[in-house]
């Protein structure tokens, strides 16, 4: 049974605590919690339970098995400069044989192609982007109109 606390606090005193909890799907042990306050959410307390499981494949892997690790970041903005004005094949030897450790190194050829494409057509995207959502407005206020009448 529960009882009220008697007398009941103002409102503007009353603080809400929220909690996000979820598994990682590869191990039921490890969890994450995240702590927040509903009343001021611009920060939060993320807690880990449990041993990372090491070595894990990318989750969109089909055939490979290999241990995923993301390429750091300045890894990637070095790949994006040098694509600019160097072949993919150039670029790739250039920052396998600079970096020492492989973990700094970029995976493979494909993934500074998949660079230079996305930074060739970054002001095709936009444009398209653009020209979309003007063309989907202009639709919604024909339809608009016609409803209308």
């Amino acid at each position: 049974m529960y009882d009220p606390i008697q007398p009941q606090p103002a409102t503007e005193s009353v603080v809400l605590l929220r909690r996000y909890s979820n598994t990682l799907k590869a191990s039921e042990n490890y969890k994450r919690m995240i702590t927040w306050f509903e009343t001021s959410p611009t920060f939060a307390v993320v807690q880990y339970k449990g041993k990372l499981p090491a070595g894990l494949p990318h989750g969109n892997s089909k055939r490979n098995t290999d241990p995923y690790t993301r390429t750091p970041v300045q890894t990637m903005d070095r790949i994006k400069e040098g694509v600019k004005t160097k072949p993919v094949n150039n670029v790739y030897t250039g920052l396998v044989n600079e970096f020492k450790d492989t973990y700094d190194a970029p995976r493979n050829s494909r993934q500074i192609h998949d660079a230079k494409y996305r930074e060739k057509n970054k002001g095709i995207r936009d444009k398209l982007y653009r020209y979309t959502m003007y063309f989907f407005a202009y639709k919604m206020q024909m339809f608009t109109k016609r409803s209308i009448q």
